[in-house]
């Protein structure tokens, strides 16, 4: 009994250590603007990678405006011009801007090289999330201000009926395994 209860308690530590030993994925960060046709492109080409290289890259879509040219997030806002400064560009708001490790994208018509930047830096043994870097000196928390992608949205779906259907399992197997308990009183 006592073996039975070791490997239990082997098998559990090692299933909860396995999720935090995963590397990090290389960010691809996406500056947009509601309403934009380059961005709704890229967005769209991006999300058809992820269906395919899930374990390439994430993908960060942070809006700083709206399609009206009004700021979205203050936040949203500085770290785009932030991370535009740091790149030593032009701080016009151009979109879609796209950042991944230490190369920085502006525009749709560069979304094949953009993927081949995520696989170097998959590659690469110096890569540095530098939006990430900036955020951090700005005290800026980008979970706060990223907007999840169509495929995120489409997935936390996916994830939140597969939730329900278990829970809904889980009472009717309970209530049955009640009824049996009770007429067996």
């Amino acid at each position: 009994m006592k073996k039975i209860i070791g490997v239990f308690i082997a098998l559990f530590s090692i299933l909860i250590f396995i999720p935090s030993v995963k590397a990090e994925k290389v960010k691809l960060y996406m500056f947009s603007k509601v309403g934009c046709p380059n961005c709704e492109t890229a967005e769209n080409y991006f999300n058809n990678l992820l269906k395919n290289n899930k374990d390439d890259f994430e993908y960060i879509i942070i809006e700083a405006y709206d399609e009206y040219g009004d700021v979205v997030s203050e936040d949203a806002k500085n770290l785009m011009t932030a991370t535009l400064e740091e790149f030593e560009e032009d701080t016009t708001p151009y979109f879609p801007t796209i950042v991944v490790g230490d190369t920085l994208h502006i525009g749709a018509g560069s979304l094949p090289d953009v993927y081949e930047k995520i696989k170097e830096a998959k590659e690469s043994k110096t890569y540095e999330d530098k939006v990430a870097s900036i955020a951090k000196k700005l005290d800026i928390n980008i979970d706060k201000i990223k907007r999840i992608s169509t495929e995120e949205k489409e997935e936390k779906e996916k994830n939140t009926d597969a939730i329900i259907l278990i829970v809904i399992f889980v009472v009717v197997i309970g209530s049955f395994g009640g009824l049996i308990l009770l007429g067996r009183k």
